[in-house]
């Protein structure tokens, strides 16, 4: 039996630990993943990467998944923030987030074998554009709307981009169920914006706990909550990935090995 994750940098298990460098180098063997596949003595493969966006997840998850048995693979994912995003140019996809670092660090594990790796760092006029759309992308979505906004202290766009995502989520959900994939989805860090207010069917039963509204279930706020200290990038040790695994083990079980 194969689990397969996809994920963004906390299911990757990315960290800097105390007076080591800073790589998003991932290790996908310490991640509560990976933790909970050797507990439970299954094949394993993690494909999420540093800084990338929802839209990559499904992507890749559906371009991996197409030809696998259903019978014999179970689907863990964890689910990024709602900014994000995903733009193709020159052959490649460009995973848009908050730090630029990602584009050139994560590369050598997304290049196509047709990509020139050395002439598109030459294209400085190409790497410019591409930053100023992106920095002007992320001010506008994430920037607070006025004070006297329906939506306080929360920026209309990434409300928006929250409610899209639902839609593509759960038509997600419906894609793995017709095919017959076991799946459980969260939240890494957040959780869908405006529960009450938009609360619309999420296909709730395969969330952790079955909510996909409370982000103090998300990998992020659980481990701050078990007073885990991240480092500079907000990413957690391998500690708090066996405390994330043993706290949803029982869910894990319960929706995937049942």
């Amino acid at each position: 039996m194969l689990l397969y994750a996809n994920g963004d940098s906390h299911l990757a298990a990315t960290y800097k630990y105390p007076g080591g460098e800073y790589s998003i180098l991932d290790q996908y063997e310490m991640s509560f993943a990976g933790l909970l596949a050797k507990r439970h003595g299954l094949d394993y493969i993690n494909e999420s990467v540093a800084g990338c966006s929802n839209n990559r997840i499904i992507r890749t998850s559906k371009e991996f998944l197409k030809d696998k048995d259903p019978e014999n693979t179970l689907v863990l994912i964890g689910w990024s923030t709602f900014e994000r995003t995903e733009w193709y140019t020159d052959g490649v996809w460009h995973q848009i987030c908050g730090n630029p670092m990602y584009e050139y660090n994560m590369r050598e594990s997304i290049l196509p074998p047709h990509f020139d790796k050395e002439k598109w760092q030459e294209n400085k006029d190409a790497w410019k554009t591409l930053s100023y759309m992106w920095n002007t992308y992320r001010s506008r979505i994430m920037e607070s709307d006025e004070p006297n906004s329906q939506i306080s202290n929360c920026n209309t766009l990434y409300v928006s981009r929250s409610l899209e995502f639902k839609y593509y989520i759960r038509e997600f959900s419906e894609w793995l169920t017709d095919r017959g994939f076991r799946h459980m989805f969260m939240h890494l860090d957040g959780q869908f914006w405006g529960g009450e207010l938009f609360e619309n069917d999420c296909n709730n039963a395969v969330w952790l706990y079955n909510n996909p509204y409370d982000e103090n279930i998300s990998f992020t706020c659980k481990s701050k909550s078990l007073n885990h200290k991240p480092d500079q990038h907000y990413h957690f040790s391998s500690e708090a990935h066996k405390d994330y695994a043993n706290f949803i083990e029982q869910e894990f079980i319960n929706k995937l090995l049942k």
